[in-house]
């Protein structure tokens, strides 16, 4: 009977245990979740804030890679992942930052009760690249070959592949042409000759990774000079071409709070990230200086997604995708 009765109080405590560690957790480590492969943007974004917050705060923050997580069935984890207070902040691209609205036509999910979008926004080019010994018409030479095009995208449903799907319909339709681990797998494969094209972030073609690729074409409003010998035409530079008029996109990243965090948490936060833009830290660390870290409103948040969702209207009228769009709308 005493056996049984010191089993069950271990058990008691365990249970105990158990239940306060969320708390425990809370109190010794702050996880910021990057669900992309670690090299990226959204590494450099993440390690920068990190590195503010525990500047400001002296807290125990560290960043946590889970690649895979732009498909809607696994954003629907992450969310109740963050809803359980599993991860305090998100680093997340734009198929997460639009969920619940119509930017996206392949996501359902309400996000508004598992995170909350804190007003720091990046907003940079997305680039269309090829292999560094390609001319620059490279793109123009391949659409007219007749074959399907091997396009690297990353997330069904992102900016990336409705670019891609504008250059080939096909790819659309396609479940090997995207991948969910972020632009790094996607580059690797064409710089082993893999792919003909990859549509990307700008912000993940960083020295010394760019001296493999060449810059097809960018979404950006001016040229951007990788060194001296080569000038990336902008889509205003050849806006006579259907395939400049569809590529409008930038990718956005934004910061997530789970929606258990404490208001006087996130607006550390946001002062952090302040920090960030007002030293400039963010684009040395990235290399890239045209990406810019937005302080918005909510106002001006919905206004950035509501001019998205009629940009991406009038894509698919050009691209005839209205059925296929259509499709995933009901489901």
């Amino acid at each position: 009977m005493i056996h049984k009765r010191q089993t069950l109080r271990h058990l008691c405590t365990f249970g105990l245990m158990l239940a306060a560690w969320p708390l425990v957790r809370a109190q010794s480590q702050m996880r910021v979740l990057v669900p992309f492969q670690p090299g990226g943007i959204s590494s450099l974004l993440a390690n920068t804030l990190v590195s503010e917050l525990n500047q400001i705060k002296q807290q125990n923050w560290t960043v946590q890679h889970i690649p895979g997580y732009s498909n809607m069935s696994a954003v629907r984890s992450l969310l109740e992942a963050g809803h359980q207070g599993q991860w305090d902040l998100m680093i997340a691209g734009p198929t997460v930052l639009t969920i619940g609205d119509s930017m996206n036509p392949f996501m359902s999910v309400k996000a508004d009760s598992a995170l909350k979008v804190l007003l720091g926004l990046i907003q940079g080019p997305m680039v269309l690249i090829s292999h560094r010994n390609s001319d620059l018409d490279h793109w123009q030479k391949i659409k007219r070959s007749k074959r399907r095009l091997r396009i690297g995208v990353s997330g069904l449903g992102s900016p990336a592949h409705f670019v891609a799907a504008h250059l080939d319909k096909s790819v659309f339709a396609m479940g090997d042409a995207y991948n969910t681990d972020g632009d790094l797998p996607s580059m690797e494969s064409l710089a082993k000759g893999e792919l003909d094209l990859a549509v990307i972030s700008i912000g993940s073609l960083l020295p010394p990774l760019d001296q493999h690729y060449r810059v097809l074409l960018t979404s950006g409003a001016e040229p951007i000079e990788w060194g001296k010998h080569n000038t990336v035409p902008t889509m205003a530079s050849v806006a006579d071409t259907p395939e400049a008029q569809a590529f409008q996109f930038y990718n956005w990243l934004s910061v997530c709070a789970s929606a258990q965090m404490p208001l006087h948490m996130q607006q550390s936060i946001i002062e952090a990230i302040r920090g960030i833009k007002a030293a400039g830290a963010f684009a040395a660390v990235a290399g890239a200086t045209h990406h810019q870290v937005m302080l918005a409103s909510p106002s001006d948040l919905q206004q950035q997604i509501q001019q998205s969702r009629v940009l991406l209207e009038q894509y698919i009228l050009r691209a005839d995708l209205s059925n296929t769009l259509g499709m995933a709308l009901k489901h």
